[in-house]
C-alpha cells in the first residue's frame, strides 16, 4: 500500500499520534484531518506550535451546534484520501458514527481510497463516573 494522503477524524491524542507514525512511515504523504473547534484548528495550523507531521490542512466537523459536518474544502480532502482514519467517537444523541452518517456518501464515491481503519473508544459509554461497566 501506498500512502498519498491520509485524512484522520479527530486529531486528539490517539488520531495525532497515527498520523505522526505514518509521517515517520511515508515522509511523503499528505496528512490532513479534524478536530471540535475553531480554537484547536488555529493552535494546530500556527507555524509556531504546527507539528512537523501536519502537512495538509485541519478542519472543524461540527458536531455540536447543527451536525453540519465538514466544509466543501474538508470534504474535498476526504474524498481526495488514500488512507481514513476514523476515530471520532459516535455521540449519544446523533446514536451513529458522525463521519460516516454526514460524509458516508464522499467515502463511498471515492476512487482515491485504499483502506478506512476505525478506531473505538470505551467513550462511546459515557460518563459512568467511575463505576464499572459491563456489556450486560
Amino acid at each position: 500500500m501506498h500512502v498519498e494522503k491520509l485524512f484522520v477524524g479527530g486529531l486528539g491524542y490517539c488520531g495525532s499520534r497515527i498520523a505522526a507514525a505514518i509521517h515517520n512511515a511515508y515522509p511523503s504523504a499528505i496528512i490532513c484531518g479534524t478536530v471540535r473547534s475553531k480554537e484547536r484548528r488555529d493552535a494546530l495550523m500556527d507555524g509556531a506550535s504546527r507539528p512537523p507531521w501536519l502537512s495538509g490542512s485541519v478542519h472543524v466537523l461540527d458536531l455540536d451546534d447543527n451536525y453540519s459536518g465538514l466544509s466543501s474544502e474538508a470534504t474535498a480532502d476526504l474524498q481526495s484520501s488514500t488512507i481514513v482514519v476514523q476515530t471520532v467517537a459516535p455521540i449519544a444523541d446523533f446514536d451513529r458514527d458522525p463521519l460516516l452518517a454526514l460524509h458516508g456518501p464522499v467515502l463511498e464515491s471515492s476512487e482515491a481510497l485504499q483502506y478506512v481503519a476505525y478506531l473505538s473508544s470505551t467513550g462511546v459509554y459515557g460518563d459512568y463516573g467511575g463505576d464499572w461497566l459491563t456489556e450486560d
